[in-house]
């Protein structure tokens, strides 16, 4: 009997703590997501293929559900709700920004915000989607742009800030940035998602939510996140 399989995007950014490389030919991926899923699956007997993707590709692919299957770490959007089946809650993440240590401009309308591509800021309550600089299609190019002062600040959520500041990853390194709450904006939840008229889309949701209820209630949630955030529980 073929051994039953799914196939899991994130976006090639990293986005840690929810998935990032762990070595330098970027081919092993980890991340509290990753451990999530593992322990989902493989307790259902399925084999679990993660790649990082572009995040519109990763959307787009997950949508038409043929080569892969589920997204990681998405938040809602009136959009997607029209694309997706959404899990259960797995992950809260703060809005807020990363701004480089030479600019303390007061937050204000007239900052300049810079994000990412495909990225999701409704969350962050700033400003309207057309107001943010998402022209940038990674980290690297939008790190650059806070370097040279092209924007005031990059949002991004605290946990993945201080996180990719940790890690020093896309040029971001604690002497020179910056991770800063907003305050106004409470925390936004993270969903894994499945395309909404996909193959077997409903079954994956119910195995996706048995199998998170699971987790919380040995209490492994947690310490996956722990790991995966301040180090090993």
């Amino acid at each position: 009997m073929a051994e039953k399989s799914v196939r899991v995007c994130g976006g090639q950014s990293e986005w840690p703590p929810s998935s990032y490389y762990v070595d330098a030919q970027n081919k092993k991926i980890e991340g509290y997501s990753v451990d999530v899923l593992r322990g989902i699956f493989k307790s259902a007997g399925y084999q679990i293929e993660i790649q990082l993707l572009p995040w519109p590709r990763c959307l787009a692919e997950v949508q038409k559900g043929t080569d892969f299957q589920i997204a990681m770490a998405t938040s809602r959007t009136a959009e997607r709700e029209t694309k997706f089946l959404f899990s259960q809650p797995y992950l809260y993440l703060t809005p807020g920004y990363i701004r480089h240590t030479k600019n303390a401009t007061a937050l204000g309308n007239n900052i300049k915000k810079c994000g990412i591509n495909g990225f999701n800021y409704q969350a962050f309550n700033l400003a309207s989607a057309t107001e943010i600089d998402s022209t940038a299609n990674n980290y690297e190019s939008v790190v650059n742009k806070l370097k040279v002062g092209r924007c005031d600040i990059l949002l991004e959520y605290v946990e993945v800030a201080q996180a990719l500041l940790r890690m020093e990853r896309h040029g971001l390194q604690n002497k020179y940035f910056k991770v800063e709450k907003l305050n106004a904006a409470p925390p936004i939840a993270a969903h894994f998602i499945v395309g909404i008229n996909s193959n077997q889309s409903k079954e994956t949701i119910i195995l996706l939510n048995n199998g998170l209820d699971l987790l919380e209630k040995n209490n492994k949630l947690k310490n996956m996140l722990v790991k995966h955030t301040i180090g090993k529980p």
